[in-house]
């Protein structure tokens, strides 16, 4: 993914800075592969520690590894799991938003995601809702709009829904620009205008299309991320201290897409 190309740069560009020399294993290939390096005791003399990207890979395993104190570290950890890791606040990037388009002028605000339990989006909805409490507004079960997958046609599909409730959504908060960029076409098709009939924000900054820089939305800093995961995981293989969990900024990006309230 684009994503994991970002973060390798960045272990990459850690490595050089650092002259870092011993081994150890960046990986996000398929869990068989995990498995055996967890129950392989060559494998855990040949590396000297682990970063694993975007893990996808069984929690115990990997919890294991650290309780042992095998240095391991999550490079973007998406998910709880009690580790040494690189992440980023989630809640307090929809709560952020929130807050942006409450300051625009809307109420009627859509959250567009995935189930709670997958990955990151739990901590999503979470951080929307506080936004929504914050500044006094009703939360409506109708304004959460929940993918089966990371897909833009549900995101066109949920959104097209939303447009024809009686009383539609001013604004849309989209957990991941792929869906914003759902959400975007929708409008678009309803003969609405982006930014300004209704404003949508988004996270990530990736998966919409660079030659079009228009979407407002949260920068994923996947290089900051990759690069401070790799000087943590040097300072434990050093011996010294490291916090347990690094939250790195995702900064907003201003575009066109969000706007006041007409």
């Amino acid at each position: 993914s684009r994503e994991g190309l970002r973060i390798l740069e960045g272990i990459q560009d850690a490595l050089l800075r650092t002259n870092f020399r011993h081994e150890f294993l960046v990986t996000s290939a398929d869990p068989s592969f995990g498995n055996r390096m967890y129950d392989n005791a060559l494998l855990r003399k040949k590396f000297q520690g682990v970063i694993y990207l975007e893990t996808v890979y069984p929690a115990e395993r990997i919890y294991g590894l650290h309780k042992e104190g095998f240095p391991v570290v999550v490079a973007n950890l998406e998910y709880d799991l009690d580790v040494p890791c690189t992440c980023v606040n989630h809640a307090g990037i929809t709560y952020e938003a929130v807050k942006l388009l409450v300051g625009f002028g809307h109420k009627r605000i859509a959250f567009l995601g995935q189930d709670a339990n997958v990955c990151f989006y739990g901590k999503a909805l979470a951080g929307y809702i506080s936004g929504l409490e914050e500044a006094g507004i009703p939360r409506d079960e109708s304004l959460i709009g929940i993918t089966a997958t990371t897909n833009a046609l549900q995101a066109y599909s949920i959104t097209k829904d939303l447009l024809n409730l009686p009383s539609p959504p001013t604004a849309i908060m989209a957990a991941r620009d792929i869906f914003a960029g759902g959400a975007v076409q929708a409008i678009q098709d309803a003969g609405l205008t982006v930014g300004r009939d209704i404003s949508i924000v988004g996270y990530d900054d990736i998966s919409w299309p660079q030659e079009e820089p228009f979407l407002t939305t949260f920068r994923e800093p996947c290089y900051e991320l990759g690069a401070a995961a790799a000087e943590m995981l040097i300072n434990r293989i050093r011996g010294r201290k490291t916090p347990e969990k690094l939250v790195i900024e995702s900064p907003l990006i201003i575009r066109k897409s969000a706007g006041p309230l007409l």
